[in-house]
């Protein structure tokens, strides 16, 4: 088991250091996520400190008054959530902002890039990279200015969740949803909670109408790679070739699977999925854990 320092990262909203407000609410969605996080790390038998500065106050006053929190404890990792802006998309390109985690230098490189692979498999979202990306880590980045990753004792990451200000971000966003995304990155699944029951499709950004899921099973739950013979595969509005045709996949896509499916009279079985941020059915047959 581990230790961890978890907190939102600026002031509650409607203040002063409250972060960036678009279509979300970075301090309001932030805040959600780390109440998830933190209930399913100690769900999993970890010692987790909540290090929010819930005060409003100016933003140095905020990081100051975190790090302080931060530094009170022995801990293995300092988590800061945070939501990014400056895509100013408030109708949708089909294109999303995307997650990243940031470093104040290399060492938790592997943790951070499987934290945003989860990330981004769960909604669709892009991994954001620069100059400062370790090679073969793709949406992590090394920044050793930012405040909170300077000054905790212990090596900290910071990690921007998606766009407040990106409607393709938006419309799929689910701060439960990543909470349980961190959790997998850090090697700490959190126990899913879905019910053994048929269900419908999870929301999606189009417009396109899911048909319902008709099983479960919790062993199907995952990421998987799509991998089909021609390099492309169907995410369809139901389980069969003909049912509306949502996007095409590309060989390498990850998609994550929500335990619920439809098994055709043939035997084809259609996974219920989440896609490039949306939600559909893909065969089974070709896609790979």
């Amino acid at each position: 088991m581990s230790t961890y320092n978890v907190h939102a990262g600026h002031a509650p909203a409607g203040g002063v250091g409250c972060g960036a407000v678009g279509i979300l609410n970075e301090s309001n969605e932030a805040r959600k996520v780390k109440d998830y996080l933190i209930t399913f790390l100690k769900n999993t038998g970890n010692t987790v400190y909540d290090c929010t500065c819930n005060k409003n106050m100016s933003a140095g006053n905020v990081l100051n008054k975190i790090v302080a929190l931060c530094n009170a404890h022995a801990v293995d990792i300092d988590i800061s959530i945070h939501l990014n802006s400056g895509r100013n998309d408030y109708t949708g390109d089909d294109s999303t902002g995307g997650v990243e985690v940031l470093l104040y230098n290399d060492e938790l490189k592997d943790i951070a890039k499987n934290i945003a692979g989860e990330i981004a498999a769960e909604f669709g979202y892009r991994v954001r990279s620069d100059s400062t990306t370790p090679a073969g880590y793709a949406g992590v980045k090394i920044n050793p200015d930012l405040y909170v990753l300077k000054n905790t004792r212990a090596k900290a990451m910071l990690i921007e969740c998606c766009f407040v200000d990106d409607m393709d971000d938006a419309e799929v966003w689910n701060p439960e949803r990543c909470a349980r995304a961190i959790c997998r990155g850090l090697g700490q699944d959190a126990k899913e909670s879905i019910p053994e029951a048929p269900a419908q499709a999870p929301a999606s950004g189009s417009a396109v109408k899911v048909d319902y899921a008709k099983d479960f099973n919790s062993e199907y739950a995952g990421v998987y790679t799509v991998n089909s013979q021609d390099g492309t595969l169907a995410l369809r509005a139901g389980a069969n070739t003909s049912k509306k045709l949502i996007l095409n996949a590309k060989n390498g896509d990850k998609v994550r699977c929500f335990g619920y499916f439809t098994k055709e009279k043939d035997g084809t079985v259609w996974y219920l999925v989440s896609c490039n941020g949306q939600t559909g059915f893909m065969s089974r047959r070709y896609l790979k854990r």
